[in-house]
């Protein structure tokens, strides 16, 4: 079975964030996922990244009726780098493992 590495885009959200004078209304998230081919790897990534929202809080937070997640890029990787990836995650993370992590942005 293939690996695949998923970039996400998350946008229709509305989150407040205490730092910021704006809100985040958008996110990018990289998945990599075991799948057997694009289209099961693009739903096995939005399912980590739902699963995600909902155990971080974020869903709680949101000021919307929800999220909306586009695959932008799906890339077959080696079985290597699907390794890689997942090591390092784990050598440099060790509260969250396995796939996790967004880069926000706000409206300004």
């Amino acid at each position: 079975m293939p690996y695949f590495q998923v970039m996400l885009h998350a946008t229709g959200i509305d989150v407040p964030d205490g730092k910021l004078e704006h809100s985040c209304i958008g996110f990018y998230t990289g998945r990599t996922v075991k799948a057997e081919d694009q289209t099961a790897a693009e739903h096995l990534a939005i399912a980590s990244a739902m699963d995600e929202w909902i155990r971080c809080g974020f869903a709680l937070r949101n000021r919307t009726d929800g999220v909306t997640y586009t695959a932008e890029d799906i890339d077959e990787i080696s079985f290597m780098s699907y390794m890689r990836y997942r090591i390092r995650r784990l050598l440099t993370l060790p509260i969250h493992r396995g796939n996790h992590g967004a880069t926000w942005y706000t409206e300004q």
